[in-house]
């Protein structure tokens, strides 16, 4: 039988801080709407050790999940490939790590958030106890595709009902040899772009969550899935743009995707993880089209917004000194409960 163990704990910022997912940002946050979270499940099987960690953040680069993956690993004896580490993409989470965005990183916050991370993956590799995997699979009907073609051959940013989007509503469920749960792990691929402003919080995913939890008793924990060009769209049926919803429409339609994953769970599927084994990789995505340096240097002196400024003299950097990239190095890790 698999062992697992399922810890939470609070990653909130102290203090005022640079927020990161928007660019058009010109001051610190304001205050809180809705505490951010990160939450850890550890599994043991006779095969395999995973931890699989969530936060309430936009993501992590490459550089900061290197330094949290070896540091819990040097605390919790694992492997850095056996830890994977997942998001929720909010865009009202700390400005953490080197980016092309408003303000300043935010490094206090950075090296205090591996520690927290490290804190929490031994909490959940010392409270495994034995348990049950189980699989549901829902659907959900939040969010649009956010690219609408113009007729010309190019695109604008609009719903577009009939674009591409995953609406598979995925849900890990773990409960003991009793069948107490747990804690739960929600899958979903749609940006956590419902609000725009100056508070902390961590979008849908934050308040699923919590409804999820306050339903179950029991931690859950959501990452987001790919979300591609999936977003909110709480002004259904107008094509000319996206609402931004109130604080209670947004609490409800996050409730609404909870009770979507609750009636999912009726169907559950029973997981077989005694085999259970984990694989890591790091793909390189090429470039299409690089930009040469007479238009670099001319975004970099003429465009009218400053991050576009920034970003391109960056680049102009980069490529005067030979090291313009040509492929954007992504991690993979692909986590297998019954490779059979």
């Amino acid at each position: 039988m698999t062992r697992i163990g399922i810890a939470q704990t609070d990653i909130t910022p102290k203090q005022s801080v640079w927020l990161t997912g928007y660019g058009h940002r010109d001051h610190k946050s304001e205050g809180v709407y809705l505490p951010l979270q990160a939450g850890a499940v550890a599994l043991s099987s006779p095969a395999e050790d995973v931890l699989i960690l969530t936060a309430d953040l936009i993501g992590y680069d490459l550089g900061f999940s290197a330094a949290a993956k070896m540091q819990i690993a040097a605390a919790t004896g694992l492997l850095p490939h056996q830890i994977v580490l997942t998001a929720t993409h909010t865009h009202c989470a700390p400005f953490f790590y080197p980016w092309i965005m408003p303000g300043s990183v935010e490094k206090d916050y950075a090296v205090a958030l591996i520690q927290e991370l490290v804190h929490l993956s031994l909490a959940a590799r010392n409270h495994q106890v034995e348990g049950r995997i189980a699989f549901s699979r829902g659907t959900s009907t939040f969010g649009v595709n956010r690219r609408m073609p113009d007729g010309k051959g190019g695109i604008i940013f609009g719903p577009n009902p009939e674009g591409p989007i995953d609406r598979a509503l995925d849900t890990l469920w773990f409960t003991d040899r009793e069948d107490r749960p747990l804690g739960s792990l929600s899958v979903f691929g749609c940006h956590p772009t419902s609000l725009g402003n100056y508070l902390i919080g961590g979008d849908y995913p934050g308040f699923l969550c919590r409804a999820l939890s306050d339903a179950t008793n029991a931690p859950a924990l959501f990452a987001t899935g790919c979300a591609g060009n999936v977003r909110p769209w709480f002004n259904k049926g107008d094509l000319s743009g996206f609402a931004r919803p109130s604080m209670a429409e947004l609490e409800d339609a996050s409730r609404t995707m909870a009770g979507e994953v609750l009636q999912s769970s009726r169907e559950a599927l029973k997981v077989e993880a005694g085999a259970m084994r984990i694989n890591t990789t790091f793909h390189q995505l090429p470039y299409t089209d690089l930009p040469t340096t007479e238009d670099l240097a001319a975004k970099a002196a003429h465009d009218s917004h400053p991050l576009q400024r920034q970003w391109a003299q960056t680049m102009l950097s980069l490529a005067q000194a030979g090291h313009l990239p040509h492929a954007c190095p992504q991690e993979i890790q692909l986590l297998q409960f019954n490779p059979e």
